[in-house]
């Protein structure tokens, strides 16, 4: 019968033998997955290629300078495909940090705010401590600039240059 139900069958020869829901569920269930495989696979490879789409956007906005689009797009990468490219979250932070850089001087909130989400999204990252450290100390709030800057001095590991001139700023204001 068309309805076998995983139960011993005999077959033509007389040995019994599994039946696998002949003309039944199992086919139905079985054409069911082929298809969503397809769509899953089909929908990723899509996914993949919008965030090729943005990723080109944003490298495009971050080489004329528009940071805050080109931050606005890497977002959209690193939501449609994370795993895409090992450099999106490193080009990523950069457009972040070049643009909270761009608008210190017109929009110091926006920039703090940019500033602060790389610190606490990139917890090795040592730029933004710097820059939040020079806010501060631009701002004549001396005492969480030594903060950011103390904490910079701890973490940057590559540009020493940069780090000696922090260091030698806070023995003049400790002395």
């Amino acid at each position: 019968p068309n309805s076998w139900k995983g139960c011993k069958q005999n077959d033509p020869e007389g040995q019994e033998a599994d039946s696998l829901f002949i003309g039944g569920n199992m086919i139905k269930k079985n054409i069911l997955i082929l298809f969503l495989i397809i769509f899953v696979g089909a929908f990723g490879i899509n996914l993949r290629e919008e965030a090729k789409q943005h990723k080109k956007k944003a490298e495009k906005y971050f080489n004329s300078g528009d940071f805050q689009k080109a931050v606005e797009e890497y977002r959209k990468v690193v939501s449609f495909a994370p795993e895409m490219d090992s450099d999106i979250k490193t080009d990523f932070m950069k457009a972040q940090l070049n643009w909270a850089i761009s608008i210190m001087d017109n929009n110091v909130n926006k920039a703090v705010e940019l500033l602060k989400d790389l610190r606490l999204t990139r917890k090795n990252y040592a730029k933004p401590l710097y820059y939040l450290g020079y806010i501060n100390e631009t701002n004549k709030n001396y005492e969480d600039s030594e903060k950011y800057y103390t904490e910079y001095i701890q973490k940057e590991k590559t540009d020493i240059e940069k780090k000696k001139e922090v260091q030698d700023k806070l023995k003049i204001w400790k002395s």
